[in-house]
């Protein structure tokens, strides 16, 4: 993602659409953040629950990881959410994997 507060424009933008055509607020939150690198041998209670969410091993440091985290009212089993962005080919590129 080259451009990520459009990124995050986008997705808030079809969270609404979603609440608006389905007459559901699926989605009680949305958060987003860096990702926090610890060393689980070190690290400390988190102070909230969310922390959890941002946490991975300090070994990926080099990843240099956004996320967002979607929370669903939804206490049973979840089902797919599909979101419609739209194209996203003017703020970001599909990088893969090579062959082995």
């Amino acid at each position: 993602i080259k451009n990520p507060l459009e990124f995050s424009r986008r997705l808030r933008v079809a969270i609404q659409r979603h609440r608006i055509r389905n007459n559901a607020p699926r989605i009680s939150a949305l958060r987003e953040c860096p990702v926090i690198y610890v060393d689980p041998l070190r690290m400390v209670v988190p102070e909230t629950a969310t922390e959890v969410y941002f946490s991975k091993h300090f070994r990926f440091a080099y990843q240099t990881e956004f996320r967002f985290v979607l929370s669903t009212l939804d206490r049973g089993p979840l089902e797919p959410l599909i979101l419609e962005l739209g194209t996203l080919t003017d703020i970001a590129e599909i990088v893969t994997a090579p062959r082995p």
